[in-house]
This record gives C-alpha cells, structure tokens and sequence, in this order.
C-alpha cells in the first residue's frame, strides 16, 4: 500500500489555482470557499473573484454587500461576510500571529494557510483527513 505522499503525488489535487501560490490572501479565500462548498464550484469562482478582490484592502474598501454579491451561488453567505471582516482587519492591523484570531478562521484553516502559504510544517486536520487517520 503506498504512503501517503505517495498517494498524494499520484493523485492529489495539484491543479487546483490557489495550489500555485504561496500568497496567504488568495489562500485564505480558497479555504473559506472550500468550507461546505464542492471543490469543482471553488475552481470556477475563486479566479474571478481574486481577480476582483486581489488583495485584503481591495476587499476592505468596498461594503460586505459587494462581496456577497461576488461571492454569488457558492452558498452561506455568512463567509463571505466574515471573509470581508477579516479583510478588514488585516487591511487595518496588518495579519495577526494567530490566523484563528481572524473571523471565520478557525484552527483548520489556519493551519492550511499556515501550512500552503508560509511552509509552516503543522497539520491542517480536518474532517476528511481525521477519517483517514
């Protein structure tokens, strides 16, 4: 049976847009996408949508109206809305030591942006990973 990362390299999602950064914006929306949302729905808005709100101060300066309104037919809004506080406050304070201290950033996600944008070597264990583990 192969290892994991052996798994991974044969079958692993490295297509995916938001695989090819190492931004922890661009990152951070990608995960609050994936929160509840298929990942074939993520792949079709998540370009526009950087391209719109490329930068947290980009999404900062408009109203959480105009980001909800982006975010359009992914579902649950409310993390668009949290998405748009938390822009504001790293537009404001710059990004906190601990991610969890954003809204809607939980210890998962934080550990992913964590992980995919900084090389941080910490487990990002969701539900999915906690079933095969």
């Amino acid at each position: 049976m192969p290892t994991l990362v052996e798994w991974y390299a044969a079958h692993g999602r490295h297509e995916l847009p938001w695989r090819a950064t190492r931004d922890r914006w661009s990152v951070l929306v990608s995960e609050v996408m994936l929160h509840q949302t298929q990942v074939p729905r993520v792949v079709n808005a998540w370009p526009a949508f950087i391209r719109r709100y490329p930068t947290p101060e980009a999404m900062a300066a408009t109203s959480a109206g105009d980001v909800i309104r982006a975010w359009g037919r992914l579902g649950y809004p409310r993390r668009a809305r949290w998405l748009w506080e938390a822009a504001g406050v790293i537009a404001r304070d710059g990004w906190p030591d601990d991610l969890a201290a954003l809204p809607g950033v939980g210890v998962y996600t934080a550990a992913a942006i964590r992980a995919q944008a900084d090389g941080a070597d910490v487990p990002a264990v969701e539900v999915n990973i906690r079933r095969v583990v």
